[in-house]
């Protein structure tokens, strides 16, 4: 048989991307660990340089898991799915890609079966406005981190984010408990203590709201409620209030 990087990529490409092989940094190390296959395939040095530079790809541009997979490189993949709707044709168009992405048939096969067909939320917006209040009340408490969150509300919802939707979800005020949103939702919630006469100087300026507000979020337990929203309470519920001035316009 006459070796080339073509059919040693034909052959081998899925083995050679598992380790150990893919811990080879160098085609001569790659060489060597081939050499030592039984029963030995004649696969000279030459191939495996060629090998190494048209389809060997560094581990940055890699991926060990569906999930990891999913997370780095799932919008470059989906558009490809129509088209490659295999394991084998989306791994090769994977590799096609520039810069290409390797992951192995199996990884691939997970991913097409775990992540494709879910509705996408590109937004953090969108997954509040449609999911915010449900994800609030039914999340677990031990689903703490961005990555658990993305992988509950898939099996949860049966929907598709992406780590940096999550990661923005998360850090906004949505994915906090306790958040107000309404004049009211501050009387229900904080009126008799922002009634206090300690507090009412703070309602005199943009500035001293914020600074209640941040004040807010860092007690215990904490909640999350604007400035703004805090002197348009003032101005409706305290008895000191009245319509509010701003310092800008």
């Amino acid at each position: 048989m006459s070796w080339s990087a073509e059919t040693l990529e034909q052959k081998y490409g899925s083995l050679l991307r598992e380790p150990p092989y893919s811990d080879a940094g160098t085609p001569r190390q790659l060489f060597r660990m081939l050499e030592q296959q039984k029963p030995r395939d004649k696969i000279s040095e030459g191939v495996c340089k060629s090998w190494f530079g048209k389809y060997r790809v560094a581990r940055e541009s890699s991926a060990n898991t569906a999930q990891e997979f999913e997370e780095r490189y799932g919008d470059r993949a989906r558009p490809l799915v129509e088209e490659h709707n295999s394991a084998y044709k989306l791994t090769k168009a994977l590799l096609a890609l520039d810069p290409p992405v390797c992951i192995s048939d199996q990884v691939a096969k997970t991913w097409l079966s775990s992540y494709q067909g879910l509705r996408h939320f590109e937004t953090a917006g969108q997954l509040e406005s449609e999911f915010g209040e449900r994800i609030r009340s039914e999340k677990p408490e031990d689903v703490a981190s961005a990555h658990q969150l993305l992988t509950w509300v898939s099996k949860q919802y049966s929907i598709r984010v992406s780590l940096r939707v999550a990661q923005n979800w998360m850090t906004a005020k949505w994915g906090r408990g306790n958040v107000l949103y309404t004049p009211e939702d501050v009387e229900e919630s904080l009126g008799e203590r922002l009634r206090l006469p300690q507090f009412r100087v703070q309602f005199e300026s943009e500035a001293g709201a914020e600074v209640l507000s941040e004040r807010l979020e860092e007690s215990q337990p904490s909640v999350s409620v604007s400035g703004l929203l805090l002197r348009q309470w003032y101005a409706k519920f305290h008895p000191d209030g009245g319509p509010l001035q701003y310092a800008t316009a």
